[in-house]
């Protein structure tokens, strides 16, 4: 059913009642922080909130001696928070009615912003000793390399904290051009970069490990770990897809997902379209089709939006390769977007 352009559903109306139920213990909270706060609303009476008498929209606090409005929000705790912040810290005309009132709430944010604030300190501060360990790894390379070989030193130093296109071009050119200068300890201090996670040099060692031909084993099983946690860059695609001859089955549920986006990219709201690349999921496929039909029949088989549009996709694009590719699941999706509660 269609009210008022969006899609009402048995869930989407429980959800709307519940909603409405906590606006109105909520907004009793509300009034019991002060006497002179009461509850206002942003737009008209739905049909909904006829029915059941609860207060289902959008509401916020005001007070006579606020000097400006505040927030409405769906969920009145939102716009209380926001409004004692703006107008009720330091306000010599509150009267208190009674607890349990919307200082709870205060206390409860700012409990959470200081956990917040606890995290990115402690994060920053190991980030900060994680480069200072990288540093000292690297200099306990430098006795008896050659000036090249301690120049690929210098370059890693410099990209470790500020890593550009730039710098990273120029470390796999010199890669490409100069493979002497990569010695065995560096190679593998690259190797362990990649193994440990860190974001900043993927494109970097990636592209310098391809160009010097290491382990195609090795290469293929790292690009595969930077596709686990992929962020868009096509460095560790274009590795793991030239090293798919010595890949591992193992691998293909970590890059199955981030080969789905890049052939069949998921619009989003605000976002120019992306053009699809469709080959490396195709290579995989025909590398790997038991493990491929088995990361698609587990999306088909959990029945959540999210997997079932991966599954899809990948099915689309695989179509266009071979139905013998997805023979036998033309049904079962069918079948599952029927019964599917979450399509309108």
């Amino acid at each position: 059913m269609q009210l008022g352009g969006a899609a009402v559903t048995d869930e989407s109306i429980e959800r709307s009642r519940a909603q409405g139920q906590l606006n109105k213990a909520n907004g009793r909270r509300v009034e019991n922080w002060c006497a002179h706060i009461r509850i206002e609303r942003f737009g008209g009476v739905g049909m909904l909130e006829m029915m059941s008498g609860d207060p289902i929209g959008h509401f916020g606090p005001a007070c006579d001696h606020a000097d400006a409005s505040g927030m409405m929000s769906y969920d009145i705790r939102d716009a209380a928070v926001d409004f004692h912040d703006r107008h009720c810290q330091g306000c010599a005309l509150r009267k208190p009615v009674r607890e349990p009132n919307l200082s709870q709430w205060v206390a409860e944010r700012d409990r959470q912003l200081a956990e917040a604030q606890a995290r990115e300190t402690a994060a920053a501060e190991a980030q900060v000793a994680a480069l200072a360990a990288r540093r000292q790894q690297r200099q306990q390379l430098r006795p008896g390399l050659a000036p090249a070989a301690a120049n690929v030193v210098d370059q890693l130093d410099e990209l470790d904290g500020t890593s550009t296109p730039e710098l990273t071009q120029r470390l796999v050119e010199k890669a490409r051009l100069a493979p002497e200068a990569f010695p065995e300890p560096i190679r593998e201090h690259l190797f362990g970069l990649l193994e440990a996670g860190e974001i900043w040099a993927e494109d970097a060692a990636l592209g310098a490990l391809s160009a010097l031909k290491a382990d195609p084993s090795r290469l293929s099983r790292v690009s595969a770990g930077c596709m686990r946690r992929w962020s868009g860059s096509l460095a560790p695609v274009r590795v793991f897809v030239r090293t798919l001859a010595a890949g591992d089955p193992k691998d293909v549920a970590a890059v199955f997902p981030a080969l789905v986006e890049l052939a069949s990219p998921e619009r989003q709201p605000f976002e120019s379209n992306r053009r699809p690349r469709r080959a490396p999921l195709m290579r995989l496929a025909r590398r790997f089709p038991a493990e491929v039909r088995h990361e698609i029949e587990q999306r088909l088989s959990r029945g959540e939006p999210g997997s079932v549009s991966q599954a899809s996709r990948a099915i689309a694009v695989l179509a266009r390769w071979t139905f013998d590719a997805i023979k036998g699941f033309a049904r079962d999706l069918v079948a599952l977007l029927v019964r599917a509660k979450w399509i309108p």
